[in-house]
């Protein structure tokens, strides 16, 4: 998905026809103006506080583009997206399941058990690309995940799918370490702030697509605050 990141104070960002025209702004020193034609790009994100004009935001709104902000240390604030399949109909429908457990389990244990089946053939592909996959550690760690995607089929409370969550996450970053350059360790999972370069990489990351799922569901008339795994 080609995105636009406009980040820093320091960057300006006007409309010129169907380009976007950046300039970025350091003390007395200026950068040479870049042309960024709007139908290369499928998204844009916002770092910090750069200067964008209401001219732009326009146009992005009227070519269906989403807009995700977020703070300068990576925290995701929010979307802006056309809201053009709006359906009130469709939000009554989708609050009303929502507190139906009968729909929201079936639904948890399809979301926990994809989450973990992608996180095991992450570290498969990982292994594979280092012909690590006889190893012991990562033999036994897809066992376990397996094991989990294997319970969630069973459960019948959206609490124990969260359980089985969490264990599978500790177990797909326990070994996901193993996977990091020497000069950005990662000793475990940390989240706001991420105490390292290796967890700020993650966040960044996690962050992103935060911010396309925020859109995609948006988009589709629905509200991303209301779900079927977390409670109110």
């Amino acid at each position: 998905m080609p995105s636009l990141i406009l980040n820093g104070r320091g960057t300006d960002a006007r409309l010129d026809s169907h380009h976007v025209v950046i300039s970025r702004h350091e003390g007395d020193a200026s950068s040479p103006p870049r042309h960024v034609p709007l139908h290369d790009v499928d998204r844009v994100v916002v770092v910090g506080q750069p200067h964008i004009s209401m001219a732009v935001l326009c146009e992005l709104m009227k070519r269906g583009l989403p807009v995700s902000f977020l703070t300068p240390a990576g925290r995701w604030l929010g979307t802006l997206s056309p809201d053009n399949n709006l359906n009130a109909a469709r939000r009554l429908a989708q609050y009303d399941r929502s507190r139906d457990e009968t729909l929201s389990v079936p639904v948890a244990r399809a979301l926990i058990a994809a989450k973990l089946q992608n996180a095991r053939r992450v570290l498969q592909r990982l292994a594979a690309n280092r012909s690590e996959t006889q190893l012991p550690a990562h033999a036994q760690c897809q066992e376990e995940i397996k094991r989990l995607i294997g319970r969630t089929t069973r459960e019948t409370d959206l609490e124990s799918l969260r359980g089985l969550e969490g264990l599978g996450s500790a177990r797909y970053f326990g070994q996901l370490k193993r996977y990091f350059p020497e000069h950005m360790p990662f000793p475990e999972r940390s989240r706001r702030p991420p105490r390292d370069p290796a967890n700020a990489l993650l966040s960044w990351t996690y962050t992103i697509v935060l911010g396309e799922l925020d859109a995609q569901v948006r988009s589709h008339g629905l509200d991303p605050g209301i779900g079927f795994l977390h409670r109110l």
